[in-house]
């Protein structure tokens, strides 16, 4: 009887990707002059990304509680944020944290749907020289070095999500990719609003 060529993992038949939410550590919150404590809302949105395109692995959203004054550490109610297979021939992650305080939540509703649709939304890294919206699975490979979170302007269409964001309040988002087929890795998540009164850490762990 002939014998079966095994699969090389990660290529013809995928890798089981994880990511688990550890804890979020609060630096600074604010939530407007006499609104009392900060409502924090933490989106995430995992791709896999082929040579050209990007597929949603899944999404979640964590709504922490603030029980203690700044600078606490949060621990999410749920710690698992997503557990799926990457298609065969995708090489790379790319993990999105985008952060807002609730308000009415309605933004955090459109928000968590556009995700959904890696072709709906693009980032700009706010260290490029100037803005150079790019759309998931470019931006994923215009990252070096993978494996570094760098902060990111998030836009729907051409529009700048912050600019659309009326009920809730816009804190930032990050990118962070990293190779499938790779170690095990701690990560930290920083996002840091534009006037720098939220600033917030999600601390997860992530198996590709």
């Amino acid at each position: 009887m002939a014998k079966r060529r095994a699969v090389p993992s990660g290529r013809k038949s995928g890798r089981r990707i994880t990511a688990t939410l550890d804890a979020v550590e609060l630096a600074r919150g604010h939530d407007g002059f006499l609104r009392g404590k900060p409502e924090p809302a933490l989106l995430f949105a995992a791709w896999s990304v082929g040579p050209t395109s990007a597929r949603l692995l899944g999404r979640a959203l964590r709504l922490l509680p603030v029980r203690t004054p700044f600078p606490c550490t949060t621990v999410p109610d749920e710690a698992l944020l997503l557990r799926a297979a990457s298609p065969p021939g995708h090489d790379r992650v790319a993990l999105l944290v985008a952060a807002l305080e609730v308000d009415a939540g309605t933004d955090v509703k459109w928000l968590y749907a556009a995700l959904g649709d890696p072709d709906s939304v693009s980032v700009w890294f706010e260290d490029s020289p100037a803005p150079d919206p790019h759309g998931i699975a470019e931006a994923a490979r215009a990252a070096p070095p993978p494996g570094a979170s760098r902060p990111v302007r998030l836009l729907r269409g051409r529009v700048n999500v912050e600019d659309s964001c009326r009920a809730d309040q816009w804190v930032g988002a990050c990118l962070l990719v990293r190779p499938i087929g790779s170690a095990p890795t701690e990560e930290r998540l920083r996002v840091v609003s534009a006037d720098r009164r939220n600033d917030w850490t999600a601390c997860l762990r992530l198996r590709t």
